[in-house]
């Protein structure tokens, strides 16, 4: 998703807390051959929500709009 960026997990804990339907989330790294080490995260709905919708919402307030 944001391949080559660097995204601490702190970035997306916090991008994710402020979504209406989440309500409990955490980012951590994992080892990455290609990039040393990649962010992936959990997270508790409150609300069914698609997981290309909470792409989308990270992608836009992390990165910004393109």
């Amino acid at each position: 998703m944001f391949s080559g960026e660097k995204i601490s997990p702190i970035e997306v804990d916090a991008v994710l807390l402020s979504h209406p339907d989440i309500a409990q989330a955490v980012a951590f790294g994992v080892p990455d051959e290609k990039y040393g080490e990649e962010v992936r995260n959990l997270y508790a709905e409150v609300n069914v929500i698609a997981v290309d919708h909470i792409l989308r919402v990270c992608e836009f307030l992390i990165l910004g709009s393109t």
